[in-house]
């Protein structure tokens, strides 16, 4: 540059996605966190993170860390402290209302929440659900739909049509 804009410059705060190598920086260095934590990778998937962990009644368990990109899953008795040791190393990311880590609403495109069965001991449960996942694909597929002339049928008797094979 030169003229009137010689001189600034930009922090970049924040991932640099398209770079060829920051996925892998970034596993590698989230890997050396995990594990510095007392953590291990799951065989099957290397973003599943567990430890041993210990309920307040003695019972014993493991906590699991879920890392997808930079979305961060965690189950455990106690995740409000593991959250906290992973804040106190990252800078995470607040969520409409200002908070940086709470009982999750929405993981990986599916809802999540508590459901307490009507003849249960008054525990809740957790679940996922992709109802609104299911409702933004069926809104997509009506959007493209319409723009050729087209819809979905609202009755119909099978999924495949009667010849098919």
């Amino acid at each position: 540059m030169g003229g009137d804009e010689a001189g600034p410059f930009a922090i970049v705060v924040g991932a640099q996605y398209g770079l060829k190598g920051s996925g892998a920086a970034w596993h590698a260095h989230l890997a050396e966190t995990m594990s510095a934590l007392g953590c291990k990778s799951c065989k099957a998937d290397a973003d599943v993170w567990y430890r041993p962990a210990t309920k307040k009644c003695g019972g014993q368990y493991y906590e699991y860390v879920l890392v997808f990109v930079d979305g961060i899953l965690c189950v455990s008795h106690r995740a409000p402290k593991v959250m906290e040791s992973l804040a106190a190393l990252y800078r995470l990311k607040e969520d409409e209302k200002g908070n940086k880590y709470g009982p999750p609403e929405r993981y990986l495109g599916a809802n999540v929440g508590k459901y307490e069965f009507d003849d249960s001991d008054g525990k809740s449960r957790w679940y996922m659900s992709s109802d609104d996942y299911v409702k933004g694909a069926i809104a997509n597929v009506e959007a493209e739909l319409e723009k050729v002339g087209r819809f979905l049928k609202t009755k119909v008797s099978s999924t495949l049509p009667i010849g098919y094979r």
